[in-house]
């Protein structure tokens, strides 16, 4: 639930806002570098002074440089802070916060967010490591998996101040 009492939802790089009276459906914002590759994530999150800031804050994947030998991956996660113009029923101003985390295959990428504590909680998943971990660079015969390497994002919760 939205703090307006709407339902906000995320779907193949569109935000919308539904009316749980009446079913209505308003487009919001089309974020125009989505890509629709891999797991599709977009996560969305309300800051807690939303009523007075209307900051939206959107995580989701995009097509970058590639990257990844032997096995190329160009899929990235970023998160992206919007304004809700409430007179236009709008998201506009979008503000990067942080880009360019490399999830890999584009499954098992995570994409859940948490704001609490003045703090930015992004979860980024293992990116399939376990599954195929020879799609990895970081994975050699004694090297740690990517969840305990400490030179890459997968597997980890991100706290961003």
């Amino acid at each position: 639930w939205a703090p307006d009492n709407t339902i906000w939802l995320t779907t193949f790089g569109s935000v919308y806002s539904v009316n749980p009276d009446n079913g209505a459906k308003q487009l919001l914002t089309t974020i125009p570098d989505y890509s629709v590759l891999g797991s599709k994530q977009i996560g969305i999150a309300f800051h807690p002074d939303f009523n007075s800031n209307h900051y939206v804050y959107i995580d989701y994947n995009y097509a970058g440089e590639v990257y990844n030998d032997p096995v190329p991956f160009d899929l990235y996660m970023k998160i992206v802070r919007y304004t809700y113009n409430e007179d236009l029923n709008t998201l506009e101003n979008p503000v990067g916060i942080i880009d360019d985390i490399k999830i890999f295959s584009g499954y098992h990428d995570g994409g859940k967010m948490l704001i609490a504590d003045n703090h930015i909680f992004l979860t980024v998943g293992d990116a399939r490591q376990v599954e195929n971990p020879e799609d990895h660079p970081y994975i050699n015969p004694g090297d740690p998996y990517l969840p305990q390497n400490l030179d890459v994002y997968s597997g980890k919760i991100l706290r961003i101040n």
